[in-house]
């Protein structure tokens, strides 16, 4: 579904067509149509933000194998090349934990279904950085979520905001990762982490969200 406003005070509700293609929904401009992907789904088409939406298809590697990425982000970068980034558990034999793993790919910009190179570790869970910690007091120092990716380029730096450490606490945030040398590479955790947290009140666990550009340079 999709909320639409003037002025960011009020806001209509617009059914979509799919009505609601599960969640994590990214969108971008290609061209003068719009890409959109969700949570474990293909890619979809539209020649309007709000819809109707086409299925394009699956993503697909160079070898022809398919996949649809778990918590998707679509990013296009100034020169027209796409990126799809995407939630990862990378197993860790013999352990019910896995490596919680931020993902990057680059996508052929005619036929943005098809992977042109990837995947790419962007960024892995480190419990070095307390509000990646699982649990709800970051208590555990061996497991966390670094999940939701969104890419913004501002500047001309590339950041990687993320989220951690679980949905279901009160201190689910938002953090950000950024890189000087590309949107595939190079991202280090910035100083000032996470960007959005807070525990107490009617809204919390503000995590698995975005950052991106508004009317004003805004």
């Amino acid at each position: 579904m999709a909320w639409v406003s003037e002025d960011f005070c009020t806001w209509k509700h617009i059914p979509t067509e799919p009505y609601c293609p599960k969640y994590s929904p990214s969108i971008i401009l290609w061209k003068d149509k719009f890409l959109l992907v969700s949570w474990n789904n293909p890619l979809y088409v539209s020649d309007s933000p709000t819809g109707p939406f086409e299925v394009l298809g699956k993503f697909k590697m160079p070898d022809g194998i398919e996949f649809v990425p778990c918590d998707p982000a679509i990013f296009a970068d100034e020169d027209g090349r796409i990126y799809l980034y995407e939630f990862y558990a990378e197993p860790i034999p013999g352990s019910r934990f896995f490596k919680s793993q931020i993902r990057g790919y680059e996508l052929d910009r005619d036929q943005p279904v098809n992977v042109v190179s990837g995947p790419y570790v962007i960024l892995e869970m480190d419990p070095a950085y307390q509000w990646e910690r699982s649990g709800c007091s970051n208590q555990n120092t061996k497991f966390g979520w670094c999940e939701g990716p969104h890419m913004l380029k501002h500047k001309g730096r590339y950041y990687m905001i993320y989220a951690a450490p679980n949905t279901e606490f009160e201190n689910y945030c938002m953090a950000v990762a950024y890189s000087d040398e590309g949107p595939l590479s190079g991202f280090v955790r910035q100083k000032k982490n996470p960007l959005t947290l807070n525990k107490t009140g009617i809204v919390r666990g503000c995590g698995h969200g975005c950052v991106e550009h508004g009317p004003d340079d805004t």
